[in-house]
């Protein structure tokens, strides 16, 4: 039986010695030797041939054997790989990551960055401890419940501990604090809070200037300035016409555009103290809340 290997080497240099004789056809060296190649393969074709056709069937059978087991193999490494891919994915699904802390824009820790910051410390802390980074865990936790200290402290000194009720000299009682509130509406007016600590100023609107100077020169222009019914007025008008506005920033010491919008209407013995008792008077009626309705 002819081995398909030894075919096959004859055939190689029959095809190759039929080239060189091809491109030399004069060469007589190049013309035995392709003689000689072709005897030795039709030698071995004919005394072999049917084997010869049997075996190149089963190296071709072999051949696409081999082509489906790989394929089956890489099928299954692919369906593999595809199961390890959405496992690492489940896996990453159910991973606690550390939380990201956040930007503090600014020196002045105010209320929303501070909320911010607790908030971080604590899915920090609980990172940690399910971690079991024990030193980590103790060193958010401490650091959270400082912060919810200061919120609480901060929280506690937004909010009023007595409101002035009475301007008669009784005392007053408001939740567990006892005051003697100060005489005169102009420096203490009815529910005034009292804090513990000076409360955060409110941004200032520009226009309730200019409403609180209209609101002067109407008055200065069509009643008695002498008379008491200025006065009077003045804080009733001034608080109407701030009702609808932010809380105020409204300064301690009189403005310049007041000041001289009262002189411009006063006489010659004004002077810069009156125009502070009329702005005590005209702050005072700003600041307070708006008389509520009756129902």
């Amino acid at each position: 039986m002819t081995d398909i290997t030894e075919l096959a080497k004859a055939a190689e240099k029959y095809r190759s010695t039929l080239e060189a004789h091809r491109n030399n056809p004069r060469d007589g060296v190049a013309l035995n030797a392709w003689d000689d190649a072709t005897s030795k393969f039709m030698e071995l074709v004919d005394n072999d041939e049917l084997n010869i056709i049997s075996g190149l069937l089963e190296a071709l059978e072999k051949a696409k054997g081999m082509e489906t087991y790989w394929k089956t193999q890489c099928r299954g490494i692919t369906d593999h790989c595809e199961e390890l891919q959405a496992r690492i994915a489940e896996l990453e699904s159910h991973t606690v990551k550390p939380p990201v802390h956040p930007t503090v824009a600014s020196e002045n820790l105010d209320d929303e960055t501070l909320q911010e910051l607790i908030e971080f410390r604590r899915t920090t802390f609980e990172y940690h401890s399910k971690e079991g980074n024990k030193v980590q865990t103790i060193i958010h936790g401490v650091t959270l419940a400082a912060l919810r200290e200061l919120q609480e402290r901060r929280k506690a000194d937004s909010e009023p501990v007595a409101e002035v009720v009475s301007i008669y000299g009784d005392p007053e009682a408001f939740g567990e604090r006892e005051i003697r509130p100060l005489v005169g509406i102009q420096q203490m007016p009815y529910g005034t809070k009292l804090y513990r600590h000076a409360q955060p100023a409110p941004v200032v609107s520009t226009d309730l200037f200019h409403t609180a100077a209209s609101a002067i020169e109407d008055l200065l222009t069509t009643k008695d300035r002498a008379g008491a019914g200025v006065w009077f007025d003045l804080p009733f008008r001034l608080r109407s016409a701030a009702n609808a506005q932010p809380a105020p920033v409204v300064p301690e010491k009189c403005p310049a555009e007041i000041r001289d919008l009262i002189d411009s209407h006063s006489d010659a013995l004004f002077n810069d103290d009156d125009a502070q008792e009329i702005w005590n008077a005209c702050r005072a009626a700003m600041l307070a809340p708006a008389p509520q309705e009756v129902k």
